[in-house]
Protein backbone atom coordinates (compact mmCIF):
# COMPACT_ATOMS: atom_id res chain seq x y z
CA UNK A 1 0.00 0.00 0.00
CA UNK A 2 1.16 3.34 -1.06
CA UNK A 3 0.57 6.70 0.54
CA UNK A 4 0.82 9.55 -1.69
CA UNK A 5 0.02 13.45 0.07
CA UNK A 6 -0.33 15.52 -2.85
CA UNK A 7 0.59 18.47 -1.01
CA UNK A 8 0.55 20.84 -4.50
CA UNK A 9 -2.75 19.91 -5.74
CA UNK A 10 -4.28 23.13 -5.31
CA UNK A 11 -0.91 25.04 -6.78
CA UNK A 12 -1.43 25.23 -10.25
CA UNK A 13 -2.48 23.10 -13.32
CA UNK A 14 1.07 21.62 -13.47
CA UNK A 15 1.52 20.36 -10.26
CA UNK A 16 -2.42 19.04 -10.37
CA UNK A 17 -1.13 17.36 -13.70
CA UNK A 18 2.20 15.77 -12.65
CA UNK A 19 -0.15 14.08 -9.75
CA UNK A 20 -2.34 12.70 -12.05
CA UNK A 21 0.42 11.29 -14.01
CA UNK A 22 1.75 9.42 -11.36
CA UNK A 23 -1.95 8.25 -10.27
CA UNK A 24 -1.46 7.04 -13.67
CA UNK A 25 1.67 4.71 -13.16
CA UNK A 26 -0.14 3.54 -9.42
CA UNK A 27 -2.93 2.22 -11.55
CA UNK A 28 -1.37 0.47 -14.45
CA UNK A 29 0.80 -1.28 -12.02
CA UNK A 30 -2.08 -2.10 -10.22
CA UNK A 31 -0.56 -0.56 -7.07
CA UNK A 32 -2.99 -0.02 -4.38
CA UNK A 33 -2.48 3.63 -3.39
CA UNK A 34 -3.99 6.11 -0.48
CA UNK A 35 -4.31 9.89 -2.13
CA UNK A 36 -4.15 12.68 0.98
CA UNK A 37 -4.72 16.24 -0.05
CA UNK A 38 -4.44 19.41 1.99
CA UNK A 39 -7.65 19.97 2.47
CA UNK A 40 -7.90 16.09 4.28
CA UNK A 41 -5.45 16.64 6.90
CA UNK A 42 -8.40 17.99 9.60
CA UNK A 43 -9.61 14.88 9.12
CA UNK A 44 -7.11 12.78 8.75
CA UNK A 45 -7.84 9.81 10.59
CA UNK A 46 -11.28 9.47 9.32
CA UNK A 47 -10.28 10.03 5.84
CA UNK A 48 -7.26 7.34 5.80
CA UNK A 49 -9.90 4.87 7.04
CA UNK A 50 -11.78 5.13 4.22
CA UNK A 51 -9.77 5.09 1.31
CA UNK A 52 -7.30 2.45 3.19
CA UNK A 53 -10.65 0.18 3.47
CA UNK A 54 -11.62 1.37 -0.31
CA UNK A 55 -8.33 0.43 -1.74
CA UNK A 56 -8.27 -2.89 -0.29
CA UNK A 57 -11.35 -3.53 -1.45
CA UNK A 58 -10.97 -2.04 -4.70
CA UNK A 59 -7.67 -4.07 -5.38
CA UNK A 60 -9.22 -7.30 -3.44
CA UNK A 61 -6.85 -7.87 -1.03
CA UNK A 62 -9.30 -9.55 1.26
CA UNK A 63 -6.71 -11.04 3.90
CA UNK A 64 -5.26 -7.16 4.33
CA UNK A 65 -8.58 -5.71 4.47
CA UNK A 66 -9.30 -7.88 7.15
CA UNK A 67 -5.73 -7.87 8.76
CA UNK A 68 -6.24 -3.73 8.98
CA UNK A 69 -9.72 -4.04 10.67
CA UNK A 70 -8.73 -6.42 13.05
CA UNK A 71 -5.45 -4.31 13.96
CA UNK A 72 -8.52 -1.37 14.21
CA UNK A 73 -10.21 -3.90 16.49
CA UNK A 74 -7.93 -5.04 18.88
CA UNK A 75 -6.31 -1.77 19.14
CA UNK A 76 -10.13 -0.96 20.78
CA UNK A 77 -10.36 -3.97 22.86
CA UNK A 78 -6.65 -4.00 24.62
CA UNK A 79 -7.60 -0.26 26.04
CA UNK A 80 -10.57 -1.45 27.32
CA UNK A 81 -9.91 -4.76 28.52
CA UNK A 82 -8.04 -3.69 31.64
CA UNK A 83 -9.86 -0.85 33.14
CA UNK A 84 -13.43 -2.97 32.59
CA UNK A 85 -12.75 -6.59 32.86
CA UNK A 86 -9.18 -7.39 34.61
CA UNK A 87 -9.63 -4.57 37.25
CA UNK A 88 -12.50 -5.06 38.55
CA UNK A 89 -12.11 -8.75 38.70
CA UNK A 90 -8.53 -7.65 40.43
CA UNK A 91 -10.82 -5.83 42.85
CA UNK A 92 -13.36 -8.52 43.94
CA UNK A 93 -10.60 -10.67 44.84
CA UNK A 94 -8.57 -7.94 46.70
CA UNK A 95 -11.94 -7.64 48.67
CA UNK A 96 -12.35 -11.18 49.29
CA UNK A 97 -9.40 -11.56 50.13
CA UNK A 98 -9.64 -8.66 53.15
CA UNK A 99 -10.55 -9.98 56.51
CA UNK A 100 -11.72 -6.33 57.94
CA UNK A 101 -15.07 -5.52 58.67
CA UNK A 102 -17.00 -4.66 55.60
CA UNK A 103 -20.34 -4.97 56.03
CA UNK A 104 -22.69 -7.31 54.43
CA UNK A 105 -24.44 -4.40 53.12
CA UNK A 106 -21.19 -2.88 51.46
CA UNK A 107 -19.53 -5.63 49.93
CA UNK A 108 -22.73 -6.33 48.05
CA UNK A 109 -22.74 -2.93 46.78
CA UNK A 110 -19.08 -3.08 45.57
CA UNK A 111 -20.02 -6.82 44.19
CA UNK A 112 -23.13 -4.99 42.24
CA UNK A 113 -20.73 -1.94 41.38
CA UNK A 114 -18.83 -4.28 39.58
CA UNK A 115 -20.88 -6.38 37.99
CA UNK A 116 -22.01 -3.50 36.03
CA UNK A 117 -18.44 -2.52 35.11
CA UNK A 118 -17.96 -6.05 34.01
CA UNK A 119 -20.60 -6.32 31.83
CA UNK A 120 -20.52 -2.96 30.31
CA UNK A 121 -16.62 -3.78 29.82
CA UNK A 122 -17.86 -7.42 28.03
CA UNK A 123 -20.69 -5.22 25.58
CA UNK A 124 -18.26 -2.88 24.58
CA UNK A 125 -15.71 -5.50 22.78
CA UNK A 126 -19.23 -6.82 20.75
CA UNK A 127 -19.56 -3.27 19.97
CA UNK A 128 -16.39 -2.68 18.90
CA UNK A 129 -16.52 -5.90 16.64
CA UNK A 130 -19.20 -4.89 15.00
CA UNK A 131 -18.28 -1.60 13.98
CA UNK A 132 -14.72 -2.24 12.79
CA UNK A 133 -14.85 -5.51 11.10
CA UNK A 134 -18.77 -5.58 9.81
CA UNK A 135 -19.67 -1.77 9.55
CA UNK A 136 -16.06 -0.95 8.26
CA UNK A 137 -16.20 2.41 10.63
Amino acid sequence: MCIEFNGYWNVNEESKQRYRDKMKVYSLNKIPCIYLYPENLGILEYIFHKRMIKELEQHNLKFQLLRYKWKRFSNLFHSILVPNIILPLLIIFLITQIESGLTNEMAGLIYAVILVIVVIGLFEPIIGFIKYMVLNR
